[in-house]
């Protein structure tokens, strides 16, 4: 059987341990506050300056990132029609070619729709970029 005494004891022990720990809690979050003081107008304004930085280096990357993708859409197209071209012309002698190689000019056509798809999504992005920016235009009105 546990003494009441040491119960007690252990008791009055925990009590006493909380309290400290609590009063060490809120020492510790006094200092913080005394530690941490808010912005000054300058520090607020250099941020904001930074900001707008920031967002007019983002347009400037916007725009080069669309001209890239019109580029890049531009160059993939006229290498896909020159091959498919070059299909075209081997479907015309299809009757001379043996059964492996129709069967390789089947697989080139299916090459080439997926290819002109993947380069067809490249324009979308344009339009949903404009449709980003003029989004972004009429918020800053």
């Amino acid at each position: 059987m546990i003494d009441p005494y040491s119960y007690s004891a252990a008791i009055a022990l925990l009590a006493a341990g909380a309290a400290l720990g609590v009063w060490r809690f809120r020492r510790a979050a006094r200092g913080r506050r005394a530690e941490a003081p808010g912005f000054t107008l300058q520090q607020f304004e250099a941020l904001n300056r930074r900001i707008a930085l920031l967002e007019a280096e983002l347009e400037t990357l916007r725009g080069e990132h669309s001209a890239l993708l019109s580029r890049c859409r531009h160059d993939l197209a006229g290498c896909l029609n020159i091959v498919s071209g070059f299909r075209e012309l081997l479907e015309l002698e299809a009757a001379s070619l043996n059964p492996v190689q129709r069967n390789y000019v089947k697989q080139m056509g299916d090459g080439l729709r997926r290819a002109f798809e993947v380069a067809g999504q490249l324009a979308p992005e344009r339009r949903q970029e404009a449709a980003i920016a003029g989004g972004n235009a009429a918020a800053r009105v």
